[in-house]
């Protein structure tokens, strides 16, 4: 018999409402772990409640095919206006070329963008990778330390309602930060993808005035390289699935190119482009603690190697870059 018991309390002058739910008296023994969810702009990580490491860590980006969009505009006439969209999420399902598919951006900037696309990645993540049917499980959310509350409702009906979860939490990722240090009062520092947030934390509760959110994150140095390497060295980044590569006789790769397939659609490509492009930040980039004295380490230099073969040589810019994440830009030029 299922018992459902609310509860409410006064937190810094709003009421937050923690819905419990309970199907038997064993769900809350020891031996029953929660699963946690953490979504950020870049990537999901998703695992059991008390272990180090999740388990799962995937692009929270998801790829979408618009089945009643018409493919072709001379067929708009027969597309069926009931067909549901089709969604491809993980690793193998948002990198896969496919004809006309978009890439969705779930949670974007301390957002959520798009609740299908959401209740695709969390079934996803549920019976591809975790492997768990989400009724067995208490589920928890992190949520940004600025929040909107409509959000908030619409992902706690979605886990209720959908996802048919036995109960539900969410908390701020900064208060799940403090805790997972051993404290309750702490400053936290949460630099993700788009986005970096200063939290103060005082006895398990984030002083929410205090809260300063700014856009700055580990993409925009992204976009900065790729505006650095294709309009300042004028060098192209092309998607992999451009290019074929065969072994001649003597054990030598050859890199041909091919135009882009039709019907590949904007989104896709420029997704493809920032993962070569985060790649090549991830084994270039680096930062050094005498920035003062950064022309002496001019010598240091980094190359790379892009899909077709060219070779990426990088000087001191592989210094300046992430230097943007302390100086506001003043090291790098602006190309525009």
């Amino acid at each position: 018999m299922c018992i459902r018991d609310r509860y409410q309390r006064r937190v810094h002058g709003e009421y937050c409402e923690l819905i419990f739910s309970c199907l038997n008296n064993e769900m809350y023994s020891d031996e029953i772990t929660g699963v946690v969810f953490d979504i950020g702009s870049s990537t999901c990580r998703a695992g059991y409640s008390g272990e180090d490491t999740p388990k799962q860590v995937i692009p929270s980006a998801v790829g979408c095919i618009n089945r009643q969009k018409p493919q072709n505009k001379k067929n708009d006439a027969n597309i069926d206006r009931q067909a549901k969209n089709e969604y491809f999420a993980g690793d193998n399902g948002v990198t896969t070329r496919r004809d006309f598919m978009d890439v969705v951006h779930t949670f974007y900037k301390g957002r959520y963008t798009d609740f299908d696309s959401t209740l695709a990645l969390f079934k996803h993540t549920f019976d591809n990778g975790l492997r768990v049917t989400s009724n067995q499980y208490p589920l928890l959310v992190s949520e940004p330390s600025v929040h909107i509350k409509e959000q908030r409702q619409k992902l706690c009906e979605m886990s209720f309602e959908s996802l048919a979860v036995p109960a539900y939490f969410t908390c701020k990722a900064g208060v799940l930060a403090c805790f997972a240090s051993g404290r309750s009062t702490s400053l936290i520092l949460e630099c993700g993808a788009h986005s970096t947030y200063s939290v103060p934390v005082h006895d398990g509760y984030v002083l929410q005035k205090s809260v300063i959110k700014f856009d700055v994150g580990g993409e925009t140095l992204t976009e900065k390289l790729m505006q650095y390497i294709e309009k300042d060295l004028k060098i192209g980044i092309f998607p992999r699935y451009a290019f074929t590569s065969t072994l001649t006789p003597d054990n030598r790769k050859v890199v041909e190119y091919q135009e882009i397939p039709p019907n590949t659609t904007q989104s896709f490509q420029l997704f493809s482009k920032l993962e070569i492009t985060r790649d090549i930040k991830e084994n270039v980039c680096k930062i050094i603690d005498d920035v003062e004295n950064m022309q002496s380490q001019s010598d240091d230099k980094a190359e790379y190697e892009l899909p077709d073969g060219t070779i990426l040589k990088f000087n001191d810019m592989r210094f300046k870059i992430p230097e943007l994440l302390f100086t506001n830009g003043a090291l790098v030029p602006d190309s525009n």
